[in-house]
């Protein structure tokens, strides 16, 4: 397929266009387009993109068109050309052939571009994970152009070369307009205050943006001088007023209203994933556009007349505030299109439990909003594909839908990718992907790598997966041999050893041997092992465990890591973590009989619940990743009926709070983060002793519940199973 872009912007940061073509009569259309793109048909948003792939391939979409008599074919390309977390660095470009049944109706050079120049170009970054916020600068309805009115100029264009197609694994997105709810209005007033800085607001030689002298508005400064004052709630907006829509729960897609702009105007919507009174203790819905250390906000300046507005990047949130700093708008509508894997609802559940049935619908939320093309972290701050949170979140998406599309892709692209330049030799990215341009990686999350791939082999049975990232384990396990010391033991890792958020992260017990980082790369051998038939590897592993129970435990706990004396002797330093100890046990460094007495002070004393000032010694643990290996962990062991009362408690508050999960235990960061979807395994598990699909036999892994109240609809393998306890017993049938 051919691909071209704009003549002379090919290098060109935040490049936005579209390629339109008038008139067609077509049943689908087949694309490639980088970074971002929307496809419209006859005004009428369909489908977004693309499915992300390694650096040099790009995946090609099958979307199909409305079965009209001809329309208006419009896609619009976001061209980044900088850095992020979310989509690589490379030339951005467009491709398509429309088809009518079996016949070509149109390709690429039949599409006619045009600059979208109602979009400033020079903005701030949204995060330092994303690239740039949305600007919009309107003299006419953009709805005026994808019915096929001139709007904007056209550009002369050039082919683009240099991509491998692959196909896309995952489905199509769900994309459903949802109504917010109007809930308040009030006054806003501007008010001095100290400006927020971030590091995405600063370029440098390794960080691309505009310099923030040069960009159109600093949207931090303008909403972040915003005061308010709550009165009514009015969809008509005059000078400095303000309005929140609410939505059900914390939705992830492309978000927009309908307005009427009675007076030439100023709208920015701010938005958040809570409802955050406690942030500044007021009396109204307070949306803190920088909670996430995101910049959300959109602006609008709208010249007088009707519009249908919509941003062209997704976006999480549940509450947005609408605000007319100059001007007359009636807003008669505010929506959100969702961005959604359509296949994680699948899994119908009854059940007595309501707070069951919460933390479940919070789990495909979650997982549905994270899982659009590959296994991300979050869906707004990043949108990125992380090792380690993807180990959790692939245990997630083969439980609910009983397939692992997502991790597929997220593992294929890791598989593809070329050795980063700015990477030691081996080392992987830590998310991907992505540009990492000033050399950061975390060692020790290139070790969740391999342990994700044996646990996708396991539920799979892919093994040409297993062969594809030969060179990549392989890669990863050479890497780590220079950092072996005489005991076999890792010491002095470089750059970002991550362990979790917690204490456990401070810099004073990561330095040295760092016993988690051990534990982990321990299980990663015997993995790799496995999965590739190298006894030496299961041998190497067999000797670090021992090494690693001869030096950290102390005759209680596993201490965090041990330093070199004057005498270049490893001495341990008295650290001690709550997550030490999950590292231990889950990875197989120790055994519960062996540590009976660890384990039971663990088992416990410890958790979510743990008593305040308890242990105070011993540093509590997080969700990411203490608490979650803990749950994980206790419901191997058959401890079901306490993993479930501590991890109903520990979800549900999340569930109620914002209809997701979370990526700490407390509202700050992402609230909306896919490896916490691993509660629908843990509760399901608990409560009804569902515990997911056996691949090698296609059917539901039942065991003995502790609830007898359940029924669950579950789709593996496209077909639909029931499973029921009746009489104290679970069965399943095929319906």
């Amino acid at each position: 397929m051919k691909k071209i872009w704009a003549k002379n912007f090919a290098k060109e940061m935040n490049v936005r266009l579209a390629f339109r073509i008038v008139g067609i009569k077509a049943d689908r259309i087949e694309l490639c387009a980088l970074n971002t793109y929307s496809v419209y048909w006859n005004g009428k948003l369909l489908h977004c993109g693309p499915a992300r792939a390694a650096k040099g391939y790009i995946r090609k979409d099958i979307v199909p068109l409305p079965k009209e008599e001809k329309g208006c074919l419009v896609v619009l390309v976001n061209g980044y050309n900088v850095n992020s977390y979310y989509v690589n660095d490379e030339a951005p470009c467009f491709g398509a052939t429309v088809y009518l049944k079996e016949k070509i109706v149109a390709e690429t050079d039949d599409f006619v571009c045009y600059e979208l120049t109602d979009m400033p170009r020079k903005t701030q970054r949204y995060s330092f994970q994303r690239p740039f916020t949305e600007m919009y600068k309107m003299e006419e309805d953009r709805q005026k152009f994808y019915l096929g009115g001139d709007l904007f100029p056209v550009r002369e264009t050039e082919e683009v070369s240099g991509y491998r197609e692959l196909p896309r694994h995952v489905p199509l997105p769900r994309m459903i307009e949802k109504k917010g709810r109007l809930c308040e209005g009030g006054k806003v007033r501007e008010e001095t205050r100290e400006n927020w800085r971030f590091r995405s607001m600063f370029p440098t030689e390794t960080f691309k943006a505009f310099p923030l002298q040069e960009v159109e508005e600093i949207l931090s400064d303008t909403v972040g001088s915003f005061g308010y004052e709550r009165d009514r709630a009015n969809n008509l907006l005059t000078s400095m007023r303000y309005t929140v829509y609410e939505f059900s729960h914390t939705q992830t897609g492309f978000f927009g209203l309908q307005a009427e702009v009675l007076e030439d105007a100023e709208l920015y919507v701010l938005f958040d994933e809570i409802d955050w009174q406690e942030f500044e203790k007021t009396k109204y819905r307070n949306i803190v556009y920088n909670r996430n250390t995101c910049v959300n906000v959109v602006k609008w300046e709208l010249k007088k007349g009707k519009y249908q507005l919509r941003t062209s990047e997704p976006y999480v949130g549940r509450y947005f505030k609408c605000v007319v700093r100059r001007g007359c708008v009636h807003i008669s509508g505010f929506s959100l299109i969702t961005y959604e894997n359509p296949h994680i609802y699948d899994l119908k559940l009854k059940c007595k439990d309501k707070k069951i049935a919460a933390v479940l619908k919070a789990a495909q939320n979650t997982l549905a909003q994270n899982a659009v093309d590959i296994l991300m972290d979050c869906p707004g701050r990043e949108r990125a594909g992380w090792l380690c949170d993807g180990y959790f979140s692939g245990k997630a998406e083969s439980f609910l839908f009983g397939e692992n599309e997502a991790e597929r892709s997220f593992l294929e692209n890791y598989a593809l990718a070329p050795q980063s330049p700015y990477l030691p030799e081996g080392m992987i990215p830590m998310c991907y992907p992505g540009d990492h341009l000033n050399g950061n990686f975390i060692p020790n999350w290139s070790l969740w790598y391999i342990e994700e791939l044996y646990e996708y082999y396991s539920r799979s049975k892919n093994y040409t997966m297993v062969e594809q990232s030969r060179s990549k384990v392989k890669g990863v396990l050479n890497y780590f041999e220079k950092f072996e010391n005489e005991y076999g033991l890792l010491e002095d890792l470089e750059k970002w050893v991550f362990v979790e958020w917690s204490k456990a992260n401070d810099r004073d017990r990561i330095i040295g041997v760092n016993f988690p980082s051990n534990m982990l790369y321990a299980h990663a051998l015997e993995a790799a092992g496995q999965l590739y038939h190298e006894n030496q590897y299961i041998e190497k592993a067999k000797r670090l465990r021992e090494a690693i129970c001869r030096m950290s435990f102390n005759g209680t706990y596993f201490e965090d890591n041990a330093i070199r004396n004057r005498k270049g002797e490893l001495v341990l330093v008295g650290h001690l973590s709550e997550v030490c100890q999950y590292y231990a046990f889950y990875f197989k460094t120790a055994d519960p009989r062996q540590y009976e007495r660890l384990y039971r002070l663990m088992k416990e004393e410890f958790g979510p619940r743990r008593a305040a000032g308890a242990y105070p010694q011993v540093a509590k643990a997080n969700a990411i990743v203490g608490n979650t290996l803990r749950m994980l962990y206790l419901l191997q062991q058959g401890e079901r009926a306490l993993v479930l009362s501590e991890s109903l408690d520990y979800f549900y508050r999340m569930a109620k709070r914002t209809g997701t999960l979370w990526e700490h235990d407390s509202p700050h960061g992402s609230l909306n983060h896919c490896f916490a979807a691993v509660a629908a395994n843990v509760l399901l598990d608990c409560y009804c002793g569902f515990g997911g699909f056996d691949p090698e036999n296609e059917t539901p892994v039942l065991s003995c519940p502790i609830a007898d109240a359940f029924e669950l609809k579950a789709p593996y393998k496209n077909k639909l199973w029931k499973i029921v306890r009746e009489n104290s017993k679970t069965t399943a049938r095929l319906l």
